[in-house]
C-alpha cells in the first residue's frame, strides 16, 4: 500500500475535529505514523516562526512580549485559518499531502483568502435571513437576526479568525451547529436559520402565532426554536389528512396521533414523519432535505413526548379549536330501490345541467351523495360540474369521506374515481376558498363519530 491509500483508509474525515481541524489532522496523522519526527518538528519550528511575524503585526513592531491569553488567541487564529484552508480540500489525505508540501505561512495565507471569501458569503446570507425574517413577537429570535449584524463590522480573521465578535446569537435552531467556529460556526448556522426563515414562509403569520400562542401565550419570551413547533404541526396536520396551512389540530386529532404511534419504535416513527413531509411538496431540494433531516431529528422528541404521557405539550391543540365543532345532522336517505331507480333515472340523462340538476333536487343526505358519486352514473368533468355547485359544508363533508390511508381495501373503483377526482379539484381551488374548506372539515363532528 503506497502512502497515500494509506493515509486515505487511516484519516477518516468524520473522525476529526472540525473546530481545531488542523492539531486534530496532526495528531491523527502522527499516531498514524504517516508523519515523521523531522516533518512535527520542521512544522513546529514554523509554527513558532509564523506565531512571532503575527505578534510583531499585531503590536506594529514595537514589542515581541504579549499577555499569555493575546499570544493564546494568537495561535489559535494561525491554527484556524490553516485549518479552514485544509477543509477545502477534497480529503483529510489531501489536507496532510499539503502540510507535507506546503511552509505553514503560505497555508495561512490561503487560509486567509478563504475567510475573506467567507466573509463575503456570510453577507449574502445575512441578507437573505433578513429579506425572509418572520414577522413574530419572539424576542430571542428578533434579537439573534438583529445582534449578528455588528459581526461584519468587528471581525477580525487576521489576529481572531476563530472567534464570532460582536454576534449575540441566543435564538436555538431546530438542528444546532455542532463542531464549528468562527466563521464557519456563524455560516453554519445563517444557513440553517435560513432554511427555517424559508420553510415558515409558506405559513400565514397570523397561523403560526396562534399555534405558538396554544403552546405558550408567553412565547415571545421563551427561548424555543420557531421552525420546530410549526413543523411537527404541519406534519401532524398532513397525518390528519388536513391542509398543513392550516396548522390546527383537534383534541380528536391529538386522540388519532396517539392511536397512529403508540406502540411504534423510533425506527418506525422516522419513515412516518418523513414521508410526510413529501406530502408538504416542497420543491426546492435543499429545502426539502433540511426539512426531512429535522423531522427525523424531531421523531426521537416525539417518542419521548409519548414514553411520558406528554403527547398534549408536542401536539397542542388552540382553544378555538375544541370550541367551534360543528354538529353534523344528516338528512334523510331514499330507500333503496327509489335510490336505485334514481341512479338509472340520472345515468339515462344526456344533457349534464339535467343531471346535476337531479342529483341537487333528489339527494338530501351525504350517505346519498357518496353513493351517487360512486355509482357510475357520473364521470370525468361531470364530478367537476357537480363539485362546483355544491356548498362548502358539502364539500367539507366530502372531504372527511376521502379514506385515511392509501389503498383502502373498502373502496369500490366507483369510490377511487371520485375521491381522486374531488382532491385534484380541491387543489386547484382559490387559496382562500380551500382553506375554508377544510378549516370547516377539521371542526365537523361526524355521525359516526359520536
Amino acid at each position: 500500500m503506497n502512502h497515500q491509500l494509506e493515509a486515505q483508509s487511516v484519516l477518516k474525515g468524520e473522525h476529526l475535529n472540525r473546530a481545531q481541524y488542523l492539531q486534530s489532522l496532526l495528531s491523527a496523522a502522527y499516531r498514524a505514523h504517516l508523519l515523521s519526527d523531522a516533518e512535527m518538528e520542521r512544522m513546529q519550528l514554523e509554527l513558532v516562526a509564523l506565531l512571532a511575524e503575527q505578534t510583531q503585526r499585531f503590536t506594529h513592531g514595537e514589542s515581541s512580549s504579549l499577555p499569555v491569553e493575546t499570544a493564546q488567541s494568537l495561535l489559535q487564529s494561525v491554527y484556524y485559518g490553516v485549518g479552514e484552508y485544509l477543509k477545502t480540500l477534497p480529503d483529510a489525505a489531501s489536507a496532510l499531502r499539503q502540510l507535507q508540501k506546503e511552509p505553514l505561512h503560505t497555508l495561512f495565507q490561503r487560509g486567509k483568502a478563504c475567510l475573506l471569501k467567507r466573509v463575503e458569503e456570510l453577507k449574502d446570507l445575512y441578507r437573505q435571513v433578513l429579506e425572509t425574517r418572520l414577522p413574530t413577537e419572539s424576542r430571542a429570535y428578533n434579537d439573534t437576526i438583529d445582534g449578528i449584524q455588528p459581526f461584519f463590522s468587528t471581525y477580525d480573521l487576521e489576529f481572531t479568525g476563530h472567534e464570532t465578535p460582536g454576534a449575540m446569537i441566543d435564538y436555538p435552531l431546530c438542528m444546532e451547529v455542532q463542531g464549528e467556529t468562527g466563521c464557519s460556526f456563524l455560516r453554519r448556522y445563517l444557513y440553517h436559520l435560513l432554511q427555517e426563515n424559508r420553510f415558515l414562509q409558506r405559513f400565514a403569520p397570523e397561523r403560526i402565532d396562534t399555534l405558538l400562542r396554544a403552546y405558550d401565550q408567553s412565547y415571545p419570551e421563551l427561548l424555543f426554536n420557531l421552525f420546530e413547533h410549526v413543523l411537527i404541526h404541519a406534519l401532524a396536520c398532513v397525518l390528519c389528512r388536513k391542509d398543513p396551512a392550516l396548522l390546527c389540530l383537534t383534541s380528536g386529532d391529538r386522540e388519532s396521533l396517539r392511536a397512529q404511534f403508540t406502540g411504534k419504535t423510533l425506527e418506525e416513527i422516522r419513515p412516518v414523519l418523513t414521508g410526510a413531509v413529501e406530502q408538504l411538496q416542497i420543491p426546492d431540494g435543499t429545502l426539502a432535505r433540511y426539512v426531512r433531516e429535522s423531522a427525523s431529528q424531531l421523531a426521537a422528541k416525539l417518542r419521548l413526548a409519548l414514553d411520558h404521557n406528554a403527547l398534549e405539550s408536542f401536539f397542542v391543540v388552540p382553544m378555538e379549536a375544541t370550541e367551534k365543532v360543528i354538529q353534523f345532522m344528516d338528512g334523510e336517505r331514499m330507500p333503496d330501490e327509489v335510490f336505485r331507480a334514481f341512479i338509472d333515472e340520472v345515468s339515462a340523462c344526456r344533457d349534464l345541467s339535467d343531471k346535476i340538476r337531479r342529483v341537487r333536487e333528489r339527494v338530501h343526505s351525504m350517505q346519498d351523495l357518496t353513493d351517487t358519486l360512486a355509482g357510475g352514473c357520473l364521470f370525468g368533468p361531470e364530478y367537476v360540474a357537480l363539485f362546483a355547485v355544491l356548498e362548502e359544508i358539502e364539500l367539507a363533508l366530502l372531504w372527511n369521506q376521502l379514506p385515511q390511508v392509501e389503498n383502502d381495501l373498502h373502496r369500490t373503483r366507483g369510490d377511487e374515481e371520485w375521491q381522486q377526482a374531488f382532491s385534484v379539484w380541491l387543489q386547484q381551488q382559490p387559496e382562500a376558498r380551500r382553506a375554508r374548506i377544510l378549516a370547516l372539515a377539521a371542526h365537523i363532528s361526524l355521525p359516526e363519530d359520536e
